[in-house]
C-alpha cells in the first residue's frame, strides 16, 4: 500500500464530543424506511430528504416530482436534513435492534448518529444537496395520520 502524507484536521473538530441531541427513531424502522424509499425511486443516485415534524421522521427521494415516501415514529424535535439514503442506512446498520439517537453539532445538515446512555458508537453522516420534494408538505400531512 501507499503512505498518505499531509496534514489531516484533528478528529475531534470533524467529530465533536457533545451535540445537541434532535431526538430518536427505532433503527430497524428507519433501515426499513430508507429502503422503501429507495427502491421506489425513480432516481437511481440515492439522494433521501428527512424531515422531522409532529413525531413522524418522513423520508422522501429528493429532488424528485414522483417521490417515493413513508414516515417512522420520531421522538424528537424537528430538523431536515438531505442525506445519501444508501451511506445513511450503511451507518445505521450497527445500530439494529435498538434506537438511533441523532444529533446536530452545527449550523450545517451533518448529523451524528449515537447509543443511548454514554454513546458507545458514534458515527458522522455527512449532508448532501438534496431538493425539498415539491409535495413534502403534503407527505408530511398523510405522514401525520398514518
Amino acid at each position: 500500500g501507499k503512505m498518505i502524507d499531509g496534514t489531516f484536521p484533528v478528529w475531534q473538530r470533524v467529530l465533536p464530543a457533545e451535540a445537541p441531541a434532535l431526538g430518536c427513531v427505532e433503527a430497524d424502522d428507519l433501515l426499513a424506511a430508507i429502503a422503501t424509499v429507495l427502491t421506489a425511486s425513480e432516481t437511481k443516485d440515492n439522494r433521501l430528504w428527512m424531515e422531522a415534524a409532529g413525531g413522524r421522521l418522513h423520508l422522501a427521494s429528493a429532488g424528485n416530482l414522483k417521490d417515493a415516501s413513508t414516515s417512522v415514529r420520531w421522538d424528537g424535535d424537528g430538523f431536515v436534513a438531505g442525506m445519501n439514503g444508501k451511506y445513511l442506512a450503511d451507518i445505521i446498520r450497527p445500530f439494529e435492534g435498538g434506537l438511533a439517537y441523532l444529533e446536530r453539532p452545527g449550523d450545517d445538515q451533518t448529523v451524528m448518529i449515537a447509543t443511548g446512555g454514554g454513546a458507545s458508537l458514534r458515527t458522522a453522516a455527512m449532508p448532501m444537496r438534496a431538493i425539498r420534494p415539491v409535495n413534502m408538505d403534503d407527505l408530511i400531512a398523510a405522514g401525520q395520520s398514518a
